[in-house]
């Protein structure tokens, strides 16, 4: 059984936006003053960008992008790659038939 106990999906919040984009393959570099609002891996903190967001929403309102806008392809295309497509599936059906077994629903 997966201990979910410290994991990021135990919790009961999520974060919620009017505004969102979608880079993919055509990111844009955050100017030198924004790279403090730079995360790597988990570990969202609600409050510790607060001194960034007049800065940052000027700043991603300046590129020209419509709200909610797709603007660039996922960098990473598994479908491109048949191994992957496979590999993928007999990870999906592994799933699928362990959820079976300990007779979890996901719906």
């Amino acid at each position: 059984m997966l201990d979910k106990s410290n994991n990021d999906a135990n919790k009961t919040t999520v974060s919620t936006s009017t505004k969102g984009y979608y880079f993919g393959n055509r990111p844009v570099r955050l100017p030198q003053d924004l790279q403090g609002i730079v995360r790597q891996g988990q570990g969202h903190r609600s409050h510790s960008n607060a001194s960034y967001v007049d800065r940052f929403v000027g700043w991603i309102d300046g590129l020209g992008y419509a709200s909610n806008s797709i603007v660039g392809e996922p960098q990473l295309d598994l479908f491109k790659d048949e191994g992957m497509v496979r590999a993928c599936a007999i990870g999906c059906a592994r799933d699928d038939n362990e959820d079976e077994r300990i007779g979890e629903s996901v719906c």
